[in-house]
């Protein structure tokens, strides 16, 4: 963790001096955030009978850290005096401390959303060209969860599936954190209200043993895997036309001459997506900020996925004390096609199986290098399991930024 901690600070200075030269470009960003994790109840088995209980493993209690630290840069054509509305971007990461969904408690969501393998990778790499203010144009290594599924509410939350949907990260290989694939984005804007865009990814990066750096971009292109993506949005305007909201829907489309994921074997799978985030009632002082709501729902119809439907609804109040802090309550609801448990050992006799959750977090900022979370999450039947018992999770999220990019 030093150590890496420890490069990217040095990394940061030295690119922050090489900036120095130039009036305007490039612009930096340091980003790290660090959780402290524990359960607050004792995880484990319930009432299961011998038969099942021979099949589990028991959920154990934990009491961890878990981090992640990027530091970005962007270069806008316009700064260097080029040509109009170019930017070339470029991201690397670090993960670090332990995986607490992933050997401890065995959640189906995974409660935070910065769990990875200890790694540092080539994140982000693209270029993008805006034309005529109306359509843009993106290529690179890309994260499709930095254009679609994004909810105005959704991502101040720390559990997973607030920000990539499940239906989609649990049943198939993404183009998502920690890894990323190459890809092509567009998007065109009709007006004020209506955008609609779309994407193709070479969707499996594959793991950190196979693309340890996160460059291996041949493996992508040799696994013939794709993920193609639409999403139509409309922006929700008050009558002196601010912002308020808006409502997406989505469609994913992975395809390939045949896959397998967690032991059964496909040539496509699809799923949708509603995803509505709405200002209800406006600050007296900012009209960006006040109580909103929020609502998601997403299937994924193909036949013995993990994870077939999946909706979360909350509230979040913005704007209290500081204009970046919040406060936000959120519910989620997983659950899997029921030929998933007749397909898997694991599954035999449960049933019918889901895991909600219920979050609650708030975000605080301190000043404008550091804020701070605090988060409680509920988790009922860890794993879509009705066996595990019910556990309760506390966790304080520390974030420290450092940037010089142009606030856009």
């Amino acid at each position: 963790m030093k150590r890496n901690l420890l490069l990217f600070i040095l990394i940061f200075n030295i690119a922050s001096l090489k900036a120095q030269d130039s009036l305007q470009s490039p612009h930096f960003h340091f980003h790290f955030r660090n959780d402290v994790a524990s359960n607050l109840t004792k995880p484990g088995i319930k009432n299961a009978p011998n038969n099942i209980q021979t099949l589990l493993t028991s959920p154990r209690p934990f009491s961890c850290y878990l981090g992640e630290a990027d530091l970005a840069a962007k270069f806008k054509s316009d700064d260097l005096k080029l040509w109009k509305n170019g930017t070339l971007f470029v991201q690397a990461m670090s993960t670090f401390g332990q995986a607490p969904s992933g050997n401890y408690l065995y959640d189906a969501q995974t409660f935070s959303n910065i769990e990875a393998e200890k790694h540092i990778a080539l994140y982000e790499a693209w270029y993008e060209q805006v034309i005529k203010e109306k359509l843009t144009i993106r290529v690179g290594q890309l994260d499709m969860n930095a254009d679609f599924m994004v909810n105005d509410y959704t991502s101040g939350f720390i559990n997973s599936s607030h920000g990539v949907l499940p239906t989609a990260s649990a049943n198939m290989p993404l183009s998502i954190f920690p890894l990323l694939a190459p890809g092509a984005f567009i998007k065109y804007d009709f007006n004020s209200r209506l955008e609609m865009q779309a994407s193709v990814y070479k969707a499996d990066p594959g793991d950190f043993t196979s693309n340890p750096y996160g460059v291996n971009w041949k493996k992508c292109f040799e696994n013939k895997h794709s993920l193609y993506m639409y999403e139509a949005t409309y922006k929700f305007l008050s009558k002196d036309s601010v912002y308020t909201g808006k409502a997406s829907f989505g469609i994913g489309l992975e395809e390939t001459d045949m896959f397998t994921w967690k032991n059964e074997s496909f040539k496509a799978k699809d799923f949708y997506y509603l995803s509505i985030s709405k200002l209800v009632i406006p600050s007296k002082t900012n009209n960006e900020n006040g109580l909103g709501i929020f609502a998601v729902g997403s299937i994924a119809p193909y036949k013995k996925v993990f994870a077939s439907k999946y909706y979360s609804f909350g509230i979040s109040f913005n704007g209290f004390k500081r204009k970046e802090s919040a406060v936000s309550i959120g519910f989620l609801s997983l659950s899997p096609d029921a030929r998933f448990n007749e397909s898997n050992i694991n599954y035999i006799n449960l049933g019918d199986s889901y895991e909600n959750v219920i979050e609650f977090i708030g975000n605080y900022r301190i000043n404008k290098y550091l804020s701070i979370q605090p988060d409680v999450q509920y988790i009922i039947q860890p794993g879509m399991n009705k066996y595990y018992k019910n556990t309760l999770i506390g966790l304080l999220r520390v974030i420290i930024e450092l940037q010089n990019l142009d606030k856009e």
